[in-house]
């Protein structure tokens, strides 16, 4: 009468697949405790100990490295190490996912909001801003090189980490391409600081869909439409007999593209003086 378990037995008791003690038994962890004359690989207590903890430690994180090394040469001291590095790693991954969390709320809630967004004049108040001027150039001419080169000449900056920028325009058909300076702290040394002022400022929201029609470029396309929308603006601030100063500020959710391809979220905005 045979004694000890097959390996189908063993991983019934222990609710697992046949393979998944194989994988171990490869990887050096584990061994039969006998092979008999049918080559049927037979287990012992010993063994089901042994990939019960093996099981245990594994569903706990532990490197297959560290698990070897501590099947091989076991202590409570480099038992306990192993622990204690695995829940600093957990701890890491809960920090991870934790920030992971926190982005796919805040991406959530502006997805959200976004079928909500009207084309509308709001007056609205801000407080200081203080920016960070990447480049300037004449309008209509920047180009997706531009971005590439600030990155290549400015390893602080991070495409990825910036939601929005600001377009100022300036004399002579010239427009500063900026923004918040806390999102990279190194730019309030090594680029030209633009301030904001604090006030009440004339705001005008729109959208700028391309997804129907890209006969021309984006670029040439999302210029002519803020050119468009400018008018409106300037019109609407000529009809309520409001006086503003400072220059016209375009705020542009830079990821807004994200939500809907060839989409733009853009606020025209202007100091009032009265």
């Amino acid at each position: 009468m045979r004694n000890l378990l097959t390996i189908g037995e063993l991983a019934n008791i222990l609710n697992i697949n046949a393979s998944t003690i194989r994988y171990y038994e490869q990887k050096g962890l584990i061994e039969p405790s006998k092979i008999d004359e049918n080559n049927y690989r037979l287990y012992d207590f010993d063994k089901l100990d042994k990939m019960e903890n093996i099981l245990l430690l594994r569903d706990l994180d532990i490197p297959l490295k560290d698990l070897k090394g501590l099947l091989e040469n076991y202590s409570l001291e480099k038992y306990i190490e192993i622990l204690k590095t695995s829940r600093n790693n957990i701890e890491m991954k809960i920090l991870d996912l934790s920030n992971k969390k926190n982005e796919i709320n805040k991406k959530l809630e502006s997805a959200i909001r976004i079928p909500n967004i009207k084309s509308e004049f709001k007056i609205k108040n801000y407080n200081t801003r203080n920016l960070s001027m990447l480049f300037s150039k004449q309008l209509n001419i920047l180009a997706i090189k531009a971005i590439y080169e600030i990155i290549q000449n400015n390893p602080w900056f991070n495409y990825s980490q910036v939601n929005t920028s600001y377009i100022i325009l300036k004399d002579n058909n010239y427009f500063e391409h900026c923004i918040e300076n806390s999102i990279f702290p190194e730019s309030i040394q090594l680029c030209k600081q633009v301030i904001l002022n604090k006030g009440k400022y004339i705001t005008y929201n729109f959208s700028i869909d391309l997804e129907e029609n890209l006969n021309e470029d984006i670029i040439t396309a999302e210029n002519r439409i803020i050119e468009e929308a400018t008018k409106i603006f300037n019109n609407y601030i000529s009809e309520k007999k409001l006086y503003t100063k400072g220059p016209i500020i375009y705020k542009q959710i830079v990821k807004a593209s994200t939500y809907k391809l060839y989409t733009f979220y853009i606020t025209i905005e202007k100091l009032l003086s009265n």
